[in-house]
């Protein structure tokens, strides 16, 4: 059974140290890189805990002395954070709990760090996504392209 600490940490991964310390000190690609770390050992149904809507938004408990502004310069290395330790079933997950407004914010950021990499990697966006991370490409190209009406 989880603990209490367990649980908040679940829901507010930015709180574990190894996240929270870099993000204070404004480190925010350590503070991303943190973030995979722990989302990438969570499993599958886990990712329905995290809120996701508030990671995004940045309420203040989140932020600790960040202000907001800085606080979205670190939403690019969430949404990266999200799709590298992502699996289609974590995605389907983590998508089920989240109000439809807030859902497409989330898929846009993510699709916005795909094309990143792919610009990266001098490749077009869905062969970039369907060679790199192929179980993805599928969820992404069946469940949220018509969501956001853009071709995959």
């Amino acid at each position: 059974m989880a603990t209490l600490e367990q649980i908040i940490l679940n829901a507010a991964p930015v709180w574990e140290e190894t996240v929270w310390e870099p993000l204070q000190n404004k480190d925010f690609q350590k503070a991303g890189l943190a973030l995979q770390k722990i989302l990438a050992v969570k499993e599958a149904p886990d990712w329905a805990d995290i809120d996701l809507d508030s990671l995004i938004t940045g309420p203040e408990s989140f932020r600790g002395n960040l202000a907001q502004f800085e606080w979205d310069n670190f939403k690019p290395w969430i949404y990266e954070a999200v799709f590298e330790a992502a699996t289609a079933d974590s995605l389907a997950f983590l998508f089920q709990n989240i109000p439809t407004e807030m859902r497409s914010v989330i898929q846009k950021g993510i699709l916005n760090a795909i094309s990143q990499k792919a610009e990266v990697a001098g490749m077009e966006t869905e062969k970039w996504l369907e060679s790199s991370k192929p179980s993805i490409y599928r969820y992404l190209k069946t469940n949220l392209a018509q969501d956001l009406g853009v071709n995959l």
